[in-house]
């Protein structure tokens, strides 16, 4: 494999990295409840991992391409 790209991104230290995709879990909203699985949950651990962490949104190959 061609490391290339990847070796002069390497940087060498202590600390972990955990990249963790919620993919799917929202599900959707339905006439008649409150709001979706996720806006009714109780997420205490992942509402403190997302205001411990750095967020955001990933199309990892394009948009729309599942």
């Amino acid at each position: 494999m061609d490391n290339s790209i990847l070796d002069p991104l390497a940087i060498q230290s202590d600390s972990k990295i955990v990249f963790l995709i919620l993919d799917g879990i929202s599900g959707l909203k339905v006439d008649g409840k409150p709001g979706t699985e996720m806006q009714v949950a109780n997420l205490p651990n992942l509402d403190r991992l997302a205001k411990e962490s750095i967020c955001g949104l990933l199309d990892p190959i394009l948009p729309g391409v599942t």
